[in-house]
């Protein structure tokens, strides 16, 4: 399966429950690359097919596939 790069967005929790919710994603499949409390947010990389598994995950807002940002080469002078 493919596996895809996600930020996993969370509700308005306590520090005590943070750890809960990442146990839960983990199960979900879930490989947790980044974990940021003070903004309520888990990176990491899951199957695409569990993308919905997560959204189910108590204590998840949002799931969302990342997108890297590249930056457009400078044009060539002439």
């Amino acid at each position: 399966m493919k596996m895809v790069p996600v930020s996993v967005l969370l509700d308005d929790i306590k520090a005590d429950h943070f750890a809960e919710i990442v146990a839960l994603c983990e199960t979900k499949g879930l490989v947790v690359e980044r974990q940021m409390f003070a903004v309520g947010v888990i990176s990491g990389i899951v199957e695409a097919s569990k993308i919905p598994e997560l959204e189910k995950v108590c204590g998840v807002r949002h799931v969302e596939e990342s997108h890297d940002v590249h930056v457009l080469p400078k044009p060539l002078k002439s």
